[in-house]
């Protein structure tokens, strides 16, 4: 998952609207500072899953609990 942008503009703030564990923001900033990975589409990705509704109109949370590789998550 190499790209070739430069690590600041793969850099996003977290969104707003959700709720996270802190091992959910450590991991965040760890992905964040390491510049590998673009944290917009992780963000962009995340804004999808918030924004639903449930039977009574109301809009649900959603907590993240974790975030990293596959081997970062299931070693």
């Amino acid at each position: 998952m190499s790209s070739k942008k430069p690590a600041a503009s793969k850099r996003a703030n977290l969104p707003r609207a959700s709720d996270y564990t802190k091992d959910f923001l450590k991991d965040w900033q760890r992905l964040s500072h390491s510049g590998r990975y673009d944290m917009n589409r992780l963000k962009e990705a995340m804004t999808l899953l918030i924004y639903t509704l449930d039977d009574s109109g109301k809009s649900s949370l959603v907590v993240f609990v974790r975030s990293g590789t596959h081997s970062d998550l299931f070693s």
